[in-house]
């Protein structure tokens, strides 16, 4: 087990949380910790993609391989 230091605002908070969703405060802390980990990779693809439609090159590259892949989904094997 680790310890972690944090301040009283915080604590309250979490064992709010903790409380309202009948869970103990580590499992509270796990579950934030996960979301925030989605949250941060989700806005960073979104970033890159971004960046990639202001490259209309770049763009017409991902459509092409978009197409590529979209047509194996023609390939007789139905839902396996």
């Amino acid at each position: 087990m680790t310890m972690l230091r944090i301040n009283e605002r915080t604590k309250a908070a979490l064992r709010s949380l903790a409380t309202e969703r009948g869970e103990p405060m580590s499992r509270v802390v796990e579950e934030l910790v996960e979301a925030a980990r989605k949250e941060q990779f989700f806005n960073a693809a979104d970033a890159a993609y971004r960046r990639l439609r202001g490259d209309p090159e770049g763009w017409a590259a991902e459509l092409d391989d978009r197409g590529t892949w979209e047509s194996a989904l023609g390939d007789g094997l139905g839902d396996v």
